[in-house]
């Protein structure tokens, strides 16, 4: 009998060291980095950004993705992709947005995508990446 309590006990352990790894790792990677900058900004504003990316709040680069950020917030977050090269990240995010047609709203979806760095185990925004990838793209589709 003392063995099958300490077996559950056991293994209800190993179950509580599973679940809090998984949380843990919630927070850690480059989508929650995307995430965790959205709130800030919705939150607190430009001054808020500062953990989550790799330039001053105050660059030109972070300016234009707070702008480009801006029609987003707020709206639920869908992470669609994601391609990884050695410490570069790309992340594509969808967000629905409602926008007045003529006489009745229509809903779409913005994509907008994120170049993350990781600089000591931290993934960080890279605005000026992000900004050099959006415009790389669209002069692509031209």
């Amino acid at each position: 009998m003392n063995q099958k309590r300490a077996g559950l006990w056991t293994s209800a352990a190993l179950a509580g060291l599973t679940l809090a790894v998984f949380a843990a790792a919630q927070s850690a990677g480059p989508e929650s980095a995307v995430r965790r900058y959205l709130q800030a900004l919705q939150k607190g504003g430009l001054a808020q950004t500062a953990p989550f990316i790799n330039t001053n709040v105050d660059s030109p680069y972070n300016l234009w993705l707070v702008n480009q950020s801006n029609q987003v917030l707020g709206a639920p977050l869908r992470v669609r992709g994601k391609e990884r090269s050695g410490n570069l990240v790309l992340v594509a995010t969808d967000h629905e947005q409602v926008m007045q047609g003529v006489g009745r709203q229509e809903r779409m979806v913005v994509t907008i995508f994120w170049v993350l760095v990781r600089r000591d185990g931290i993934w960080l925004i890279d605005p000026l990446r992000t900004f050099n990838y959006r415009e790389q793209s669209s002069f692509l589709r031209r």
